[in-house]
């Protein structure tokens, strides 16, 4: 029996867009993302904190801001060291230094400010990193 050209040339077309449907999920994963949340002393979500991440080898800067319920996000995100400062109105504000953030990796990195004057800086050593 012999198969029609339009069916066919119809088929490939088919098996085409298939593969190339593929194709995206195929692709390698090139950044990571830093995530938390930000809270105040009792523990409470602090919400509208200023989140920026500095990349210390390329200066490489994004900013966010923390969500009603404190929390934050930084997509697609090099892989890198970073700087991560926490600033909020009424607040000290924080700095955490050397924060290594590895491709395909989601960081959670929660913090707690404290109440103080705004020119008040808080630098954070020794962070261990954890995966979420």
């Amino acid at each position: 029996m012999r198969v029609h050209p339009r069916v066919w040339l119809f088929t490939l077309v088919i098996v085409f867009l298939l593969i190339a449907s593929t194709i995206p999920v195929l692709a390698q994963v090139t950044s990571g993302q830093i995530t938390g949340t930000i809270f105040d002393p009792q523990g409470a979500a602090l919400p509208g904190a200023e989140i920026t991440v500095t990349d210390a080898n390329t200066a490489l800067t994004r900013t966010t801001v923390s969500t009603a319920s404190g929390g934050y996000s930084l997509p697609a995100l090099p892989p890198g060291t970073y700087n991560l400062t926490v600033k909020a109105k009424g607040f000290t504000t924080l700095e955490q230094k050397s924060i290594s953030l590895l491709v395909g990796q989601v960081l959670t990195v929660n913090q707690t400010l404290k109440p103080g004057a705004v020119s008040e800086v808080v630098e954070v050593r020794g962070y261990l990193a954890s995966n979420s």
